[in-house]
């Protein structure tokens, strides 16, 4: 095995550590943002939050979610294709 095929296989172990560790980050983010929505009684322009705001919230904070998560998918396929090369 040659110095530059080492190379290449640490690159690619390592981009998919990162995507793994972000994914992680990302996931603690969305648990921590829906606790706090969950949990606080007035936002920052001193509306009373109801369940049904809170919950609007929530939908608005997911479909963020799902942007993040098509991203991450996207980079997962583009490592995964990497690594067969």
């Amino acid at each position: 095995m040659t110095s530059d095929n080492i190379y290449k296989i640490e690159g690619r172990q390592i981009e998919m550590k990162a995507l793994k560790i972000s994914s992680v980050i990302w996931l603690i983010l969305f648990i921590l943002l829906a606790i706090f929505i969950m949990m606080r009684h007035v936002d920052g322009a001193g509306v009373v939050q109801t369940m049904p705001i809170k919950l609007i919230n929530l939908a608005v904070l997911a479909v963020f979610a799902l942007i993040v998560l098509v991203g991450h998918l996207i980079w997962l396929l583009i490592v995964r294709k990497r690594q067969n090369i």
